[in-house]
């Protein structure tokens, strides 16, 4: 398995293809196993990367990380180590948060910007339904994810009655390698702090927002605010798709993709001129962090995990959605 020193941390990554760098960012508690079918599928004409988080199962950490920024700083950091000066970026849930942070704190390395099924994080971002906060909650136990509770908060109503053999050939990829309850505690904690709402108008690189219309884990609200704040973004609302919309769509995904590249015109290959940009310090994605905050990812996790216990469960004859 190929790795590589990033900051103190061994990243786990995987690579395919060969052409534009394009680098995809992967969510909570999934890991680069639920990115690899899009890497095959796009390493025809990509040179497509992806990786464990620091804390995940393959990438173990002595420091974990703070916020989404320090993972971005990660992200930022395996660029330049495996020699990418640019990349198009793809992320993911908890990967899009990240995306959003390296295009605000690296924007020399990102090309263009796709962000699927994520939020801008803050005041005005939508909660998971408990369903979902619950499903959350049982990586940060250690507790395996229940195969059929994780499909109904991941996929579409409809995926689900007619296509139970995909659902179910999905899920080992969203259940492999799980990060151990330490690391998804602190990547829990990244999320909830997560906060790019006021900044995201100082995002330049072009951006698609994709986003199933039946999403519990990141209801489809945050997309819209993401679209609504970067300038010039695009947003595509998927129907019949749930938080894992690329494991229920991949096809049409893909041509969606594809299209909004080839007429963005960010497809080719080719790089600014200049010299690449500096590779992040340990430090970097942190050095704004006040001391206090140094404790502030436990306490606000277990603040929130104490407001997820005390919400009332739903009932029979009600629902999540």
């Amino acid at each position: 398995m190929p790795s590589v020193m990033v900051r103190g941390a061994r990243l786990h990554y995987e690579r395919r293809g060969s052409g534009p760098a394009m680098l995809w960012i992967p969510g909570f508690g999934a890991g680069a196993a639920v990115t690899a079918p899009a890497l095959e599928r796009w390493a025809d004409r990509w040179d497509c990367i992806t990786y464990d988080h620091r804390g995940a199962a393959r990438s173990p950490a002595w420091r974990l990380p703070a916020t989404t920024a320090d993972l971005a700083a990660d992200a930022a950091a395996l660029l330049a180590q495996l020699g990418i000066t640019r990349a198009h970026v793809v992320g993911v849930s908890m990967g899009g948060m990240v995306a959003q942070e390296l295009a605000l704190r690296f924007p020399e390395r990102v090309r263009c910007l796709v962000l699927g099924c994520t939020s801008p994080g803050g005041a005005h971002a939508e909660p998971p339904t408990p369903a979902a906060r619950r499903a959350l909650l049982r990586r940060v136990t250690g507790r395996p994810p229940d195969a059929a509770g994780l499909a109904e908060v991941l996929f579409a109503e409809r995926t689900r009655r007619e296509r139970p053999d995909d659902v179910a050939a999905a899920l080992p990829l969203l259940r492999a390698h799980p990060p151990p309850p330490a690391g998804a505690a602190a990547h829990l904690a990244a999320m909830l702090l997560h906060d790019t709402d006021r900044r995201l108008p100082r995002i330049t690189a072009p951006t698609l927002v994709l986003h199933g219309t039946e999403d519990r884990v990141v209801p489809p609200g945050n997309g819209r605010r993401l679209a609504a704040r970067i300038p010039d973004a695009e947003l595509c609302l998927l129907a019949d798709a749930g938080h894992a919309y690329a494991l229920e769509h991949p096809e049409h995904v893909d041509a969606l993709m594809a299209r909004w590249l080839e007429r963005r015109g960010v497809d080719a290959p080719g790089e600014r001129p200049g010299a690449a940009p500096a590779q992040p310090g340990p430090l970097a994605g942190c050095e704004a962090l006040p001391a206090a905050l140094a404790r502030a990812p436990v306490t606000l996790l277990r603040r929130q995990v104490r407001t997820w216990r005390s919400t009332p469960r739903t009932g029979p004859g009600t629902s999540d959605r």
